[in-house]
């Protein structure tokens, strides 16, 4: 079949031609118009869903809104985790399911189940709501608006009405959170004095509200020839209108709602708040949909913040770009195109110094743009994104895509000059034919087999298995498109280019001449003193193996993004202002340090956050200029807010903390979950844990997760004596409700604008307790009791959240590591805390999750999966050499390889990271492909009738040594910009897997090159070439 399809290349090679022209053309245009990300969706499908349930306690949340939604949800297929958090008031509870579940599916099958929870649920509480489909690294951008001039009211009020609606209509934009300001509200605030004076009711007063802002149809009026449809509605334009409203009719005078009751515009209460470079201001947090392209939805956000921009009043300031994702993908995106471009002119100069004839140089140049957009028409027909996981995959393709194309050219180049030395010389269609066939055995093994050394990428499962996998389709898409340019396009090409190729042309360039020469003089010294040759090969791979139990590991390395958050957590009970007041003065200090650009601090939660947190817990946004010193600001930040009192922080990357989110829930490097059902046990427990973990080395930022207890007021209505003064209970707690959150009884139209009204008690008869119990309810007999004589108001302790996994409550204890590598600080962690363990009663346990976890899951997997990819490529190895000695010899490239890349990596810090486990992977096929060029040759030479000897050995492997160099040359230096560059943003996974690849090359193209024909010399001449 091959044979037949190098024909038809060679017979049709004009259309050939064109075809491949055509291919470069459709890629060209297939990168412009293809959606780009900073890294491919990592999070698995999840669901999060929020349940509103005012007026019940954290422990009523849980029992009463959250186990039964578990319930419900549990049930749905492909579920792998189950989370939960219960805070007073609210419910949030996370699904994730299996990677692959299709979320549009899942959220029908939720739906549907949620449907029937509700009906379950306390009457009080609110539908249980799906927050919005968005992506793992959904914050797209960031802006603000603060003013002198305006109120926050209005700044507020901009920013949901005209500025929301605004951005949730770009495509692309799944939602947008809003902190701080005040939002607008009509408030009819109850005088009980004023009540009890007018013989009114509570009841009374909110009923004339909602009928004064309720809406209807009255029906419609029937002409001769035209129809009308009659609106009921009540002119409410001004707080005046509404307190115009009559209650009742006294001796024909109407008593208003503004007679006794305080109506006017005032603020709702706050969930969150929010600051801007220390002032107060109004924050917008713009949400991207999965699946499309981050940049083109940023720009047109941007676009049209920048139309908004122009509509403010005078004196409000726009904050454009508090924080913005696209400037770190045009970063990375620039950084590695960069190293990609530099890394195609290196494989352009390697390959006109070894070939030295331009002819040649275009022909194998040719398999580069090919073979890379080819790759890309690929990935994006699958569906795959372009980002720094598939850009990296090209970049290490890079140099070896033209490999095929080296061996094929360079074999073709030697078989016509010999035959036009012949004195009656073959067609040139021929002599092509034959000269790419003579490698196709090679050619094709050798790519399958770096193919086959990859699958295991495909399996790690998880999240490293969704980072890596598009990395290694983008790898191998790049390798079989290169494959198929060799068989195709290449011999086409030497045909129409090489075809009057005379005998005089035999000289090899100056470069190959000197290194083949010095080659053929060493190579014999090696032969002659094979023993300690491979004794000493045998020593480094020894020494090599015996180093890498000692080397670190961590999972992902820290990303250089100029965009990072800085958490602070206050008390459980601080108040709102007091974290807009420290909150101010961190940013204030943060402004202070040179290279900060702007801070912006969000407080609390938003509508539909994810979040449960209250007013304790913020989130400070820190943007850093570009050209400043990154890790010179980064320590000026963490020392800047290490003396803040009362407070704790945490410094992380936004991309960090998403990644981190994703593997435990949690915003920290590892994760020690203590599981059990009694939340008192459960803490004392984490004190132990915290007591052991902060004497280990590295240990930062060590946290005990805030479930703790904190004051409450506790209105317990009394039945006894709610009964003699002829309440009833059920009217009475929503008389209470009203007075103290408020009820909502309708709406007011402003133009396009809608606020709600309100009903509940003035401010100042809610600052206190003991106010609290003067506040006058109305009995069935219409008699107005003080509070306190039906209910008891008490100061109560209630804990502050109750977290939940898997259906089980636990308590975390979180810590990050600085100075040292995550695989050997958790394992110091785990051998410390068995004693800790072990005193755990009946029913509790613990759980190690974070990076370790992932990293040692990806791990296990890559390692066991390549170890079967292994025994898979010795079987193709069998079946083209037929020898099983001979095949053995070949795999012996894989622990040559291991020397130089564990070497590299001693060199540079000695940490492993799944990016060097894949760089192994990768230089394990690159160094199995020279293997098998090397050996194969041999056999053809063989083949022809040259005897075994040590002739053999040296032509052969002299006629291999500049194709050896050339493939091993090109990928180093392909890969060498992104070790030279350093670790810029972009390339933080791709540099291990670089330096591990190009170490790796350097270890297994010598030993190859010199243990392989002392192998060959001494136990391969003697097998008989049986390869089909």
């Amino acid at each position: 079949m091959l044979a037949r399809l190098i024909h038809f290349s060679l017979e049709f090679r004009v259309i050939v031609l064109l075809l491949a022209v055509s291919l470069i053309a459709i890629g060209a245009y297939t990168v412009q118009e293809s959606p780009w990300d900073v890294f491919p969706e990592f999070a698995p499908p999840q669901i999060v869903i929020q349940t509103e349930a005012p007026g019940l306690s954290t422990e009523e949340v849980e029992q009463l809104i959250t186990i039964p939604v578990e319930s419900a949800v549990n049930g749905v297929s492909h579920i792998k985790t189950l989370r939960s958090s219960s805070v007073a008031g609210l419910s949030v509870v996370t699904a994730i399911f299996d990677d692959g579940t299709d979320i549009l599916d899942a959220r029908q099958l939720v739906s549907e189940r949620l449907n029937e929870a509700s009906t379950q649920l306390p009457k009080l509480a609110g539908a249980p709501r799906m927050t919005p489909l968005a992506a793992s690294t959904s914050r797209l951008l960031m802006l603000g608006m603060t003013s002198d001039s305006i109120s926050a009211m209005e700044l507020r009020t901009i920013a949901d009405w005209t500025f929301r609606r605004r951005l949730q209509a770009v495509r692309g934009v799944a939602h947008v959170e809003v902190f701080g300001g005040e939002v607008k509200q009509y408030q009819v605030l109850v005088d009980p004095l004023k009540l009890r004076q007018y013989q009114l009711t509570l009841d009374e007063v909110t009923l004339a509200a909602q009928n004064a802002t309720g809406f209807g149809g009255a029906g419609y009026l029937e002409t001769p020839n035209q129809r009308l449809t009659i609106q009921q509605r009540t002119k409410i334009m001004s707080p005046e209108d509404l307190a115009a409203v009559p209650v009742f009719m006294e001796e024909g005078v109407p008593i208003t709602l503004g007679q006794v009751a305080d109506v006017a515009v005032g603020a709702a209460d706050k969930p969150g708040d929010a600051t801007i470079n220390g002032q107060p201001g109004v924050l917008m947090l713009v949400h991207k949909q999965p699946s499309f392209n981050t940049l083109t939805v940023s720009d047109n956000v941007q676009q049209a913040i920048s139309e908004l921009g122009q509509t403010l009043p005078a004196g409000v300031e726009l904050h454009p770009v508090l924080f913005r994702q696209a400037t770190f993908i045009e970063r990375a995106i620039g950084n590695l195109s960069s190293a990609i471009l530099i890394g195609c002119v290196l494989v352009i100069l390697i390959l006109i110094a070894f070939l030295f004839q331009w002819r040649t140089v275009v022909i194998s140049l040719t398999a580069i743009p090919l073979s890379l957009l080819g790759a890309i028409l690929v990935l994006r027909g699958l569906g795959f994104s372009l980002n720094a996981m598939t850009l990296g995959g090209l970049a290490i393709a890079l140099g070896e895509v033209v490999d095929d194309a080296i061996v094929d050219v360079e074999n073709v180049l030697r078989r016509l000059r010999e035959n036009a030395r012949m004195d009656s010389p073959r067609s040139a269609l021929q002599v092509v034919l034959d000269a790419s066939l003579e490698v196709r055995s090679a050619v094709v093994y050798a790519s399958f087999i770096v193919v086959l050394i990859f699958v295991p990428v495909f399996f790690m499962g998880g999240l490293a298995g969704t980072f890596f996998w598009p990395l290694g389709m983008a790898y191998i898409s790049a390798i079989l498109v290169s494959l198929l340019v060799a068989l195709i396009v290449t011999p086409a090409m030497c045909l129409l280019m090489l075809r009057g190729t005379n005998g005089r042309e035999e000289r090899d360039p100056f470069l190959v001449r000197g290194l083949t020469r010095i080659y053929r003089q060493m190579l014999p010294l090696f032969l002659r003193f094979r023993k300690t040759t491979v004794a000493t090969s045998v020593f480094m791979i020894t020494a090599a193996a015996a180093v890498i139990p000692f080397l670190g590991g961590e999972f992902l390395p820290d990303f250089r993004e100029s965009n990072f958050v800085v958490f602070m957590v206050g008390s459980p009970d601080e108040s709102l202002p007091e974290a807009v007041r420290v909150g101010s003065r961190v940013a204030n200090r943060l402004q202070a340090i040179p290279g900060v650009l702007s801070v912006a601090q969000q407080v609390g939660r938003a509508d539909l956050s994810e979040d449960t947190w209250g007013p304790n817990i913020s989130e400070i946004w820190v943007v850093i200029d570009e050209t400043a010193d990154y890790d010179s600001v980064l320590k000026e930040v963490r020392e800047s807010v290490d003396d803040v009192p009362g407070h704790r922080f945490q410094v992380k990357q936004f991309l960090r903390e998403r990644i981190d989110e994703v593997i435990t829930g949690s915003t920290a490097d590892l994760v020690v979950r203590i599981v059990g059902s009694d939340l008192n046990v459960l803490r004392d427990h984490a004190q132990s844990v915290t007591k052991v973990m902060q004497r280990i080395k590295g240990v930062a930022d060590l946290q005990i997760e805030q479930q703790v207890e904190v004051p409450q007021i506790q209105v317990m209505v009394r039945p006894q004596e709610a009964a003699r003064y002829g309440f009833s209970v059920g009217q009475l707690n929503q008389d209470i409700q009203t007075l103290l959150r408020g009820t909502v009884v309708g709406q007011v139209y402003e133009q396009d604008r809608v606020f709600d009204v309100i009903v509940r008690a003035a401010p100042e008869t809610r600052e206190s307790p003991e106010l609290l119990g003067q506040l006058q309810v109305d009995s069935l007999t219409g008699e107005s009791i003080p509070l306190h004589a039906v209910a008891s108001i008490n100061l109560v302790n209630g804990i502050n959240t109750i977290n939940r996994e898997q259906a089980s409550r636990r308590l975390l204890v979180t810590c990050n590591l600085e100075g040292r590598d995550v695989a050997t600080a958790t394992e110091d962690i785990q051998q410390q805390l068995s004693t800790v363990e072990a005193n755990l009663p009946p029913g509790y346990h613990l759980e190690f999750g974070g990076e370790y976890e992932a990293r040692s899951q990806a791990q296990t997997r890559l390692l066991l999966l390549s170890g079967v990819a292994l025994l898979g490529i010795f079987a193709l190895l069998y079946v083209d050499l037929r020898s099983t000695r001979l095949a053995l010899l070949v795999m012996v490239s894989v622990p040559l390889a291991c020397v130089g890349g564990v070497a590299s990596i001693l060199a540079t810090g000695g940490d492993i990271s799944l990016g060097s486990l894949v760089g192994f992977v990768t230089v394990f096929g690159v160094a199995i492909r020279n293997g098998i060029l090397l050996i194969s040759h041999y056999q053809h030479l063989q083949q022809e009738g040259m005897r075994p000897g040590v002739e053999l050995i040296l032509r052969g492997a002299s006629e291999r040594l500049a194709p050896i160099l050339m493939t091993a040359s090109s990928t180093a230096l392909a890969l060498l910009p992104l070790i030279v560059l350093g670790n810029l943003p972009g390339h933080e996974i791709e540099y291990p897997m670089a330096i591990v690849i190009v170490g790796g090359l350097v270890s297994s193209t010598f030993l190859t090159l010199v243990l392989l024909p002392i192998l060959y010399a001494s136990f391969g001449q003697n097998q008989k070439y049986v390869s089909s």
